[in-house]
């Protein structure tokens, strides 16, 4: 799991750079389309997050732990079968 994290925390960090970047250069050009790009690469920082490190952080819980242990149980009978 700590490999995870630090993959999904060096994603990041390269994300706020590239929006950083994109910022700088559309105050100095002036350009409308570098401004969106530094939004659109702010919006990407966002969804590293959202979509890699939440799942990353449930995952490191054991599943009896877990608020959706019940949903992700096998349901009863099911031994039955093997």
């Amino acid at each position: 799991m700590a490999h995870s994290k630090l993959a999904i925390n060096g994603a990041t960090g390269a994300s706020v750079a590239i929006a950083v970047m994109k910022f700088m250069v559309a105050g100095i050009t002036g350009s409308s389309a570098m401004l969106s790009e530094g939004v659109h690469s702010a919006a990407d920082t966002r969804a590293v997050q959202q979509l890699a490190f939440v799942p990353v952080t449930l995952t490191a819980q054991p599943i009896s732990s877990s608020p959706q242990s019940e949903l992700l149980a096998p349901p009863d009978g099911l031994d039955d079968f093997q």
